[in-house]
């Protein structure tokens, strides 16, 4: 079995006595120290927090995407809900109202959960069995479980930035999509 698909099995070998589960693969960085901001006091513990996931180039021009959330393509996004109800959370943090979304492909690459939720998924039968429902086994491995036990949120566009992890393999910009430079710099697509 590949490494990727051990991911929730490896995360509860591995949890401590500590507040905080996460499973990071090695090809992403987190960016942003958002997460503890009592979000389960806020929204309940039925409800995930994911960082967005960003690739970055500079060559030819800078630019930043995001590479997971709501698809045009629902192909991309199979075994995931359609989310009807619950789409934006709000709560204040530091000083400022920030936003979050429900999106129809949550996939960050990662997880991150607090002591209670982790445990309560750990109970559940389908936790760390293999399965490539969501996209695909990789996909799966990170998404799949905390999508079927948890509402999952995301900081909204307005607000990305919050809390995102940067995608250090640049799969998607610079080999599917490409920057233009110019002002403010677009993209192409192959």
């Amino acid at each position: 079995m590949a490494h990727g698909l051990r991911q929730p099995e490896q995360a509860r070998r591995r949890s401590g006595p500590g507040p905080l589960r996460a499973h990071i693969p090695t090809e992403q960085v987190l960016e942003e120290g958002g997460y503890e901001s009592g979000w389960d006091r806020e929204f309940g513990r039925a409800v995930a927090l994911q960082p967005n996931r960003f690739e970055l180039t500079g060559d030819p021009a800078p630019y930043k995407l995001y590479i997971d959330g709501n698809s045009h393509d629902p192909r991309i996004s199979s075994g995931s809900p359609r989310i009807t109800e619950d789409r934006r959370l709000a709560a204040p943090v530091l000083g400022r109202q920030i936003v979050f979304q429900r999106v129809e492909n949550p996939h960050s690459g990662c997880f991150f959960l607090d002591a209670a939720q982790f445990a309560h998924w750990v109970a559940q039968p389908d936790f760390a069995v293999p399965s490539a429902a969501f996209s695909g086994p990789l996909e799966s491995a990170a998404t799949l479980g905390i999508m079927r036990h948890f509402r999952v949120y995301k900081p909204a566009r307005e607000n990305a930035g919050f809390l995102e992890i940067e995608h250090l393999d640049r799969r998607y910009l610079g080999k599917i999509f490409n920057p233009v430079a110019g002002n403010p710099p677009t993209l192409s697509w192959e």
